[in-house]
């Protein structure tokens, strides 16, 4: 894992404004991505800076940038190529390689040379993102692995191509000037992530997910292209007439993934929560390990957002060697107002702090952990996917004012008020009919009623800001564009969900979380789900073997059955968070009334002071639970003070 840079002068442009000094500072920006080795490389109008973490091959014949054998082609690389040690083995079959080291990324170069760069993408499984260099035709290509686990900004400015793995690294070269993108902006404030391909600033763009973009020096044209489709995937899924539905296929494919990511020559360890996804990976980690697998976990003194009782009790089963870490919340609120440094965009995703704190903490023991994420979207995890198919099956017939007639009615009653009702009777209630703040839910329920259509409700499923969002004079239907390209009639509408979740949610604001946290300390993190075979295999299981009555996950549950008791993973779905709710009435109640303040909300932004601050009064009154849409205002205004 690494941080990439670096520039192209385009041969167009006349004035000579950036210079290897330039380089150097916007190398240096990325030191947390790899703290264990700095490079550049320059020669005419290409500059290529990297820095390393290393992971595979710990010596110097790992470093980068790296030239190939011909000296045809220079890479600068930021990613792991699990399978590279098979890709190794089929060029040695085709060419005679005289190989310097063991790095996955010599392997990769040579696999380009070989072979030429679709191919070469095609034949690694891993996670990327990579610029190279052709010295012989002028060009350069950028590309992004399948899911976009590795992050890839570029853009043109000034007569530059310019790029690199974060944001902080191209402002960094300090000459070119950079303007506001307030539709994303808006994006980001509906959403709580600016979605792909735009970022924060107008004309840098985000590479979309197995994409590739070649540009040539000499004319500038630049050419975008997908070298990989997951929507390739769904259509060979909807014209199977085999669809797969083996647990056991799907645990060996598993299997097969985990034991991949844990190649490494450096300490490996993965986080544990204590839910399913997370759960399933370390127990088919340990079971290939002769050694104790490191296991981590954080938790809280609010039991609410406490899982890390039940990640212990998984831990002893499974037999790992296991790390608990409590915080206070003292120790995690010192952190929140430095999160934009770290996230670079306004990303308002709070589940970001207890990742930041958990990646803070495991990096003292390990350089590469893997993870559950990717479960959720691949398996039918998420509760919107439940609710919503049950929204429309019930109320779609429902005329769309009827609809409307009830949710204002619903709505007109304080949430405190349904909640003391729901209180006073629910001494009478089963176990599983007891709800904490059933007043906001039926609000949030209320608002959801009022859905025009199936796109329209998973809009309002998505969003943090319901109806009208507080950035004025934005166009806000443009924004929403990309959304709704990924659904189809040959598909349900759960997986239409689904698709969009895994081509914007995953990548955007899921992966975007975990990789900004765990490289600000140097540490690599693995996502096993998001192997190709595994995808594959997912897309072609059923959704009513996936979803059964109330419960998502169903294939995984069964093969995590086979290694925990039912009654640890047979429990309602706990998000990774922190009482944000709470802590915004009270110790972050002076920090976040600063940024709310209305001079400030006018100060860079046309936002709606307003409607803000009627959201931030209700929230600190308890009448309603804002913390979502105010958490967002919050990271855009904290991103907007220090950028």
């Amino acid at each position: 894992m690494c941080g990439i840079t670096g520039f192209l002068k385009l041969k167009k442009s006349n004035q000579s404004i950036l210079d290897i000094d330039n380089l150097d500072k916007m190398t240096k920006a990325l030191s947390h991505r790899g703290p264990d080795n700095n490079s550049m490389w320059h020669e005419d109008n290409v500059f290529l800076g990297h820095t390393r973490l290393s992971i595979i091959d710990l010596s110097s014949n790992g470093n980068q940038p790296m030239i190939s054998k011909s000296k045809r082609y220079v890479i600068t690389f930021n990613g792991e190529i699990y399978n590279y040690i098979d890709i190794k083995s089929k060029l040695d079959n085709e060419k005679k390689i005289n190989w310097e080291g063991n790095s996955d990324t010599e392997v990769l170069l040579e696999a380009i040379e070989f072979w030429g760069i679709d191919k070469a993408l095609y034949f690694s499984r891993g996670m990327f993102a990579l610029a190279i260099w052709d010295r012989k035709k002028k060009t350069i290509i950028l590309a992004r692995d399948r899911i976009g686990e590795k992050p890839l900004y570029y853009g043109f400015l000034d007569g530059y191509l310019i790029f690199a793995s974060e944001l902080k690294s191209i402002k960094a070269q300090n000459k070119l000037s950079f303007k506001l993108n307030k539709s994303a902006v808006a994006q980001m404030i509906k959403f709580g992530y600016v979605p792909s391909p735009h970022s924060v600033y107008e004309n840098i763009y985000k590479l979309p997910a197995g994409s590739k973009i070649e540009i040539n020096s000499y004319n500038s044209q630049k050419n975008i292209t997908q070298w990989w489709n997951f929507d390739t995937i769904v259509k060979e899924a909807n014209f199977s007439n085999n669809k797969f539905s083996s647990n056991a296929n799907l645990h060996n494919t598993l299997r097969l993934a985990i034991k991949e990511q844990m190649i490494s020559d450096v300490p490996i360890g993965a986080f544990l929560s204590g839910g399913i996804d997370s759960s399933l990976i370390v127990s088919l980690m340990q079971e290939q390990s002769q050694k104790k697998i490191n296991t981590f976990t954080i938790g809280f003194t609010e039991t609410d957002y406490n899982e890390a009782k039940y990640a212990k009790e998984i831990s002893k089963i499974l037999g790992t060697d296991h790390h608990e870490f409590y915080v206070s919340p003292e120790e995690t609120i010192k952190m929140i107002p430095n999160i934009s440094q770290v996230y670079d965009e306004p990303f308002g995703d709070s589940s970001q702090i207890p990742t930041m704190l958990l990646s803070k903490i495991t990096s003292k023991y390990v350089k590469v952990c893997l993870s559950g994420d990717g479960g959720d979207e691949l398996f039918g995890g998420y509760n919107r996917y439940l609710w919503s198919n049950s929204i429309i099956n019930k109320f779609n017939h429902l005329p769309l004012n009827l609809r409307k007639l009830i949710s204002i009615s619903c709505c007109s009653i304080p949430p405190s008020t349904f909640t003391k009702i729901f209180n006073s009777f629910s001494l009478f209630f089963p176990s599983n009919f007891q709800f904490k703040n059933i007043g906001d839910k039926i609000h949030k329920f209320s608002e959801l009623l009022e859905f025009s259509s199936k796109e329209d409700l998973y809009i309002k499923m998505i969003s943090q800001w319901r109806t009208e969002t507080p950035l004025k004079d934005i166009d806000e239907d443009a924004t929403f564009a990309r959304i709704f390209d990924f659904w189809d009639d040959q598909t349900s509408f759960i997986e239409n969900m689904m698709k969009t979740d895994i081509n914007m949610y995953l990548p955007d604001d899921i992966l975007v979380k975990i990789d900004r946290a765990a490289m600000s300390h140097g540490l690599e993190t693995r996502v096993p789900f998001l192997d190709e075979r595994v995808i594959k295999y997912a897309w072609q299981i059923p959704i009513k073997e996936k979803l059964v009555g109330k419960k998502g996950k169903v294939p995984l549950r069964k093969i995590l059955n086979k290694y925990i008791p039912y009654y640890l993973i047979d429990r309602p779905k706990q998000g990774f968070g922190v009482p944000i709710d709470s802590w915004l009435r009270g110790p972050l109640k002076d920090w976040a009334s600063d940024l709310l303040d209305i001079s400030k909300l006018k100060k860079n932004l046309p936002l709606n002071h307003e409607l803000i601050n009627k959201k931030w009064e209700e929230h600190l009154s308890g009448d309603r639970n804002w913390q979502h849409p105010i958490w967002n205002i919050l990271m855009l205004q904290s991103w907007m003070e220090k950028n």
